[in-house]
């Protein structure tokens, strides 16, 4: 694959794939998966907090659920 465009696509699809994955797991390991994920955003929002800065909206534990990030 020397063609960058195609490999730009591909690597899309890839992660699309790894994005849209986890639901299709068994439910304990779709569950873990999500909430690390979720705490991953969340202790990003911390930090941008701590460091004065705006909030992403999925990082804000205050305003967000993992129920409500999983349907945004």
């Amino acid at each position: 694959m020397k063609d960058p465009e195609l490999r730009h696509f591909i690597l899309q699809i890839a992660l699309k794939c790894a994005d849209i994955s986890n639901p299709c797991r068994p439910w304990d390991v779709s569950r873990k998966w999500s909430l690390k994920v979720c705490d991953e955003f969340f202790r990003q929002g911390d930090y941008e907090r701590q460091l004065g800065l705006p909030v992403t909206d999925i990082c804000d534990r205050y305003n967000n659920t993992v129920p409500k990030i999983q349907t945004d």
